[in-house]
């Protein structure tokens, strides 16, 4: 039984993948697995990562899933190591990610999840952000600046910053597979932030392990989920939002989620109003309301209307 599994879900990835095994078979530890689930390309995806003569590469293939949740949950159920650690199909690990993060999860047993720093890159390669953390200050504020040694977040400290932000980029986690009970699972109903939604649901009950470290490579990609148009991610990432609000306790925490959610439902509001989607817009509009009244609400169903009248559009034209 290896010591670490690695798990890769995989769609359409055939220009990125090959770089991403070459980078996980350097690695300076070895006792690994490399769960390759292939959530039905249409691509050379499989033939790709069938080109490597390892036999710790081991590859998964299911009918497309329309997102990144079932391929993970599929390589959560399959893996057999005792650290399990997620990684997108387009990131590079670096040389000694796998050595220190399980030196690390050793040291500290009360600690079931680790993450790291990181940094970005673009299509060809080339560095973006070499601290992608930097900025994020509501991680600071538990670990201290620019910790040399893992630091542990207790679980009630990061489940309250996780409320304000994701800073916990997939690529960079690792699980201790004893602490995945039956029902902790990524969200398959979800197309995209089914990330966040597992780390804040993960927090709960669990402490987190942060090593600053950079040790993976991060790819930015012009087609990647993130980067589609905020209409495509605003309703699983609302989705997302109300299964985390379902979480909170306090009434802090409810009004916090509440806010992003509003937030959320105006930003979707203005795009389908930019692309003259005006009835989308204003149940949006009216969606969003439900999480609490806002004198901007008001402004933004004036806009629609204006808009309408301007272009002798109606809702259904």
């Amino acid at each position: 039984m290896p010591k670490a599994s690695i798990i890769i879900p995989a769609y359409n990835a055939e220009n990125f993948i090959g770089l991403t095994l070459h980078s996980i078979l350097k690695q300076t530890f070895e006792d690994f697995e490399c769960l390759v689930i292939d959530d039905g390309s249409t691509d050379n995806t499989i033939g790709v990562a069938r080109s490597f003569n390892d036999p710790r590469i081991k590859i998964l293939s299911e009918k497309n899933s329309g997102g990144p949740a079932k391929p993970r949950n599929i390589g959560l159920d399959s893996s057999s190591g005792e650290y399990v650690f997620m990684f997108d199909s387009d990131d590079i690990m670096l040389p000694n990610k796998l050595a220190l993060s399980v030196e690390a999860l050793e040291q500290n047993s009360s600690a079931n999840l680790l993450f790291t720093n990181f940094r970005s890159i673009n299509e060809s390669g080339e560095i973006i952000n070499e601290d992608f953390l930097r900025e994020y200050e509501t991680l600071w504020a538990v670990v201290g600046r620019s910790p040399e040694a893992p630091v542990e977040i207790l679980a009630e400290n990061i489940f309250s910053q996780l409320l304000k932000v994701n800073f916990i980029g997939t690529s960079s986690v690792v699980l201790r597979k004893s602490s995945l009970k039956k029902g902790i699972r990524f969200d398959e109903s979800l197309k995209n932030s089914d990330d966040r939604l597992f780390w804040t649901e993960f927090a709960k009950c669990n402490n987190f392990l942060f090593l600053n470290t950079i040790a993976h490579e991060y790819r930015v990609r012009s087609n990647s989920i993130s980067s589609q148009g905020f209409d495509r991610r605003a309703p699983s990432k609302i989705a997302a939002l109300k299964k985390i609000l379902a979480l909170c306790e306090s009434d802090a925490e409810k009004k916090l989620i509440q806010q992003q959610i509003k937030n959320d439902y105006m930003g979707l509001a203005y795009c389908y109003r930019s692309k003259q989607q005006y009835k989308k817009s204003l149940d949006a509009l009216v969606d969003g309301a439900k999480y609490g009244l806002e004198a901007r609400f008001f402004k933004s169903v004036l806009a629609i209307i204006i808009s309408m009248i301007w272009r002798g559009r109606t809702f259904n034209g």
